[in-house]
Order: C-alpha cells, then sequence, then structure tokens
C-alpha cells in the first residue's frame, strides 16, 4: 500500500494564504513564504481567480 505523501494545510494556514491571495501575491511569492511547492500555491491562485474560495 503506498504512503499518502501529500502535505495537509490547516484551515489557520490556508485563510492566512487566502488573505495574500485577495491582496495580490503571486503565486511564487506565496510559495515563497510559506515554503509550499509552487505548484500548490499556482493551484489555490487560480482556484481564487476563478470566483471559489
Amino acid at each position: 500500500m503506498r504512503e499518502d505523501r501529500r502535505e495537509r494545510y490547516d484551515d489557520g494556514f490556508r485563510r492566512e494564504a487566502l488573505g495574500l491571495i485577495k491582496a495580490g501575491v503571486g503565486y511564487v511569492s506565496l510559495a515563497r513564504r510559506f515554503a509550499m511547492p509552487a505548484y500548490t500555491a499556482k493551484q489555490w491562485t487560480m482556484l481564487y481567480r476563478s470566483g471559489g474560495e
């Protein structure tokens, strides 16, 4: 059986990241600031900008 290696982010972490996305911070800066994969930051940014939250 494979181990799930995905990082789990708690609600507080996600809310803080969302606040920065709303403020216009780009996904590269977001990824660096939170030491998270750039792909994850990009997905979150694209999701927010497409109307999701």
